[in-house]
């Protein structure tokens, strides 16, 4: 049998079996049908029909192998005259490409793309005229594109290029023109733009109207040229209608073009973010004066079809997405420059997307469609999330907070709740970006607070209290006894996440800097920590680190401070997430210096349940015993540094430097851990302690861990282990410890270690003598190394003043070591 032939039976048969043929029912192996029929369709003398044919048999099969042939044999077919034939090649090779694995999409994404962009590319000035298998073909072949994008391991830059100038170009397909009209940030600051892309100023005198074309009336002539022409470019099946001879909806067909080239640059802006950032401009308004292309936003707000509007929303959120590092750069100053600047743009392009969201959201929510306003309220969030306000003068995070204020009061659940939740990413970046501009948060508390009430729903009551926890830092003088008076009435009662929003918005006051006093709030955290919910009780115990609650605690007569607090749900608390909360709380009290730090006598009644805390979580690794030991190491080294100013039991030492030697000593601990425990072993070992007897096992332990410290990969680990060995090497009897110094001084690849193990060597305890036969000779070929770094500019600019101090501590050793 030939291919047709072979072809035109697997089509019979699956016309039986409803387009699903089995392996088994195959007139010969998969491997072997898929390569007689490539081999035919790359063949010259196979007709058009015949490929057809051949290539519906290839979508019928569905072959789980040979899909490297199948894309290569369909690829060039895409370039073929004949429409109905680039159909069926496209939409076997979307089937192919979408079952095949990532590492081969990658390998032919390149071409393919190359090929799709040069079949495209002619044909938005035919499609007036085309059929409908063209524009289905237009369709699936950014449906192949997507797929290419989204299986690819790796994109190109020329790859991504080439997808968003070709994307750039469709998704306007069949828009209507843009009048050229000024956006409302251009109109608000004086200015009307002109119809053209420079007309405003001198220019606008010269602009014309564009004439427009003469028409030649039931001219026979002009339509048979018009009708040849589109025959010679499209092929026979160049007409209007179908071939059954009805006619079909144009604009629904262009429509489903625009959706599926929106659906490719979502899935282009999740998958190279970056890579996109240059090609900004075909998707986003860089100026409020030259508005007469289409943007993301033409489509948003006038497109008919809703399912392109959410579509260009869902693009826009993936372009925003991790652009704050890219954003960062913008500015918004007036420049008289020639030229604009990257930072200027960037800087236009925030304020055109927080203008445009700030006329599109404040409308009117048309019945049963309310997922457009969702889809608006999640950009907004986005965009929220990635300005950087604080680089900004204009008050934009006020302008886009005021547009979501109404649909606080929405009866949608679901749009109260974006609402509030795009409110609180507006209002924690404005405060991460220590923005100056212009805010109005005394509006704020109002807006939100009708949210809080019991019979509104829990999803809108936890929104509420997330978003006043935002606003609380924020607001110096407000009044939150409303917010209060709801929260201790109802907690008790409330479920355990609305109880993690509320115990939040306590903290979030307990840090405010508000000056309305709020005498109970000791009181309020207490009601927060006696929660049965352990993520409750972990969230509230971070509100005892505030200064504030401590002095309110103080003037209140409340019986048990923060620290005596923590130390009782670190000690007592059945919860390990809440015991690990509280200790970190403690190790952040003991850093402090205001009125919650705590006492030396304080800090060493706790040794003994940190060092429980230690050994529990070293037994139990596996249950997250890491963070555990982490958090009490951290808080242990806090609090070894109070302790080193006082003179110590030895036998709390012992015991603290015996528990640490031991986590040293295991292969299990963490970077962090191991970093706080040669900062507690250089605190009890010096300061107050250095005349203090060491037992000789317990010394020589702690020398042995030292000098492993010392060739640690982690750098930070190392010079911590330097300073602990300016502690111990004055005291120490060998040379083991003072050799590995000054290997390092030598040869270590960070300045900061050399700096800290020549600062040991240095100690006036520590004799020259002590120092390799051969020290001298290869210190200063080091210093000379280092001298002529810096003159040449070899030493990277942020380490240069780390390597001036270098070269002073080395100078002073060679000078020592030449005075003996």
């Amino acid at each position: 049998m030939s291919a047709l032939e072979r072809a035109e039976a697997v089509l019979q048969l699956s016309s039986v079996t409803e387009n699903t043929v089995r392996t088994e029912q195959l007139p010969c192996r998969p491997s072997e049908l898929a390569g007689l029929w490539c081999d035919r369709l790359a063949e010259e003398n196979c007709s058009g029909d015949e490929k057809e044919t051949l290539l519906r048999a290839l979508r019928c099969c569905r072959f789980t192998t040979g899909h490297d042939l199948v894309i290569s044999t369909c690829q060039p077919l895409l370039l073929e005259t004949n429409p109905s034939l680039r159909l069926h090649a496209a939409s076997c090779l979307l089937q192919y490409i979408s079952t095949s694995a990532g590492v081969l999409v990658t390998e032919k994404a390149p071409p393919l793309v190359a090929t799709i962009v040069r079949v495209l590319a002619p044909l938005p000035y035919q499609l007036p005229s085309a059929s409908s298998a063209l524009h289905r073909f237009v369709s699936t072949s950014f449906r192949i594109l997507t797929v290419c994008v989204g299986k690819s391991l790796t994109l190109s830059p020329d790859v991504v290029a080439s997808v968003a100038q070709l994307v750039g170009g469709w998704i306007y397909q069949g828009l209507q023109p843009m009048a050229g009209a000024a956006s409302p940030l251009a109109t608000a600051r004086g200015r009307v733009a002109g119809q053209g892309q420079v007309a405003f100023g001198v220019m606008s005198a010269f602009m014309q109207p564009p004439p427009s074309p003469r028409k030649r009336k039931d001219s026979n002539a002009s339509n048979a040229s018009s009708r040849a022409s589109s025959v010679s470019r499209l092929g026979d099946s160049s007409d209007s209608e179908d071939e059954g001879g009805r006619t079909f909806d144009r604009r629904r067909y262009i429509a489903q073009i625009r959706l599926n080239a929106l659906s490719c640059l979502r899935a282009l802006g999740s998958a190279s973010p970056k890579a996109l950032h240059k090609h900004w401009s075909l998707f986003l308004a860089d100026s409020p004066y030259l508005r007469d292309r289409h943007t993301l936003f033409s489509i948003i707000e006038s497109d008919p079809s809703r399912s392109n509007r959410l579509q260009a929303c869902s693009a826009l959120e993936a372009l925003l997405a991790h652009s704050a590092a890219y954003l960062n750069i913008a500015e918004d100053r007036s420049t008289k420059a020639s030229f604009t600047s990257l930072s200027a743009k960037l800087g236009e392009t925030l304020s055109e997307l927080h203008s445009s969201l700030s006329s599109l959201l404040p409308r009117l929510i048309v019945a049963n469609q309310a997922d457009v306003h969702l889809a608006l309220l999640s950009i907004a969030a986005v965009l929220a999330a990635n300005s950087p306000y604080g680089r900004l003068r204009r008050p934009l995070a006020w302008q886009l907070a005021k547009s979501c204020l109404p649909h606080l009061s929405s009866t949608d659940s679901k749009v109260v709740s974006a609402a509030a939740n795009t409110l609180t990413n507006i209002v924690s970046r404005y405060l991460a970006t220590a923005s100056t501009a212009s805010f109005e948060w005394e509006q704020l508390p109002r807006a939100v607070e009708p949210l809080l009430a019991e019979d509104v729903g829990e999803d809108r009551q936890a929104a509420g209290w997330a978003s006043l926890a935002a606003i609380a830092p924020g607001v110096s003088s407000g009044d939150w006894l409303p917010a209060t008076r709801v929260f201790e009435a109802g907690f008790a009662s409330s479920s355990a996440s609305l109880q993690e929003a509320q115990t939040r918005f306590i903290v979030a006051l307990a840090r405010s800097p508000s000056t309305t006093s709020t005498p109970n709030l000791p009181s309020f955290v207490d009601l927060a920590l006696a929660s049965p919910h352990d993520t409750v009780r972990a969230i509230a115990c971070t509100a005892l680190t505030s200064p504030r609650l401590a002095s309110l605690s103080a003037s209140s007569g409340h019986t048990t401070s923060p620290w005596r607090r923590a130390c009782l749900l670190a000690a007592q608390d059945p919860s390990n997430k809440v015991r690990t909360a509280a200790i970190r709380v403690l190790g952040l009290l003991a850093k402090s210096d205001g009125p919650a730090a705590p006492s030396p006598a304080e800090v060493r009644e706790v040794i003994p349940t940190l060092l429980s805390a230690v050994r529990d979580g070293c037994g139990n690794f596996s249950e997250g015993g890491v963070e555990r030991v982490d958090g009490a190491m951290w808080t242990l080294a806090n609090c070894c540094d109070i302790l080193a100013q006082i003179v110590l039991d030895p036998d709390v030492s012992d015991n603290v430097l015996d528990a640490i030697l031991g986590v040293l000593d295991g292969d299990t601990a963490g970077e962090q851990a191991i970093i706080s425990a040669y900062r507690i072993v250089g605190s009890l070992s010096g300061g107050s302690a250095a005349n203090v007897p060491m037992p000789e096992q317990l010394f020589n332990r702690a020398v042995k861990a030292t000098v492993a410290g010392l060739a640690h990969p982690a750098a930070k680990v190392r010079w911590n282990a330097a300073i602990a060995a300016t502690a111990l090497v004055p005291r120490s009897q060998d040379d083991s410890l003072s050799n590995a110094l000054f290997d390092a001084v030598i040869s270590d690849s960070s300045f900061k270690v050399r700096i800290h193990a020549s600062t040991a060597l240095l100690s006036h305890d520590v004799s020259p003598g002590r120092f390799p036969l051969d020290a001298l000779s290869r210190l200063r070929p080091s210093l000379d190394r280092l001298v002529a770094d810096l003159e040449d500019g070899h030493v990277p600019l942020k380490e240069k003043q780390h390597a001036e101090q270098l070269v002073k501590r080395l100078s002073a050793l060679c000078a020592r070591l030449e005075a003996t």
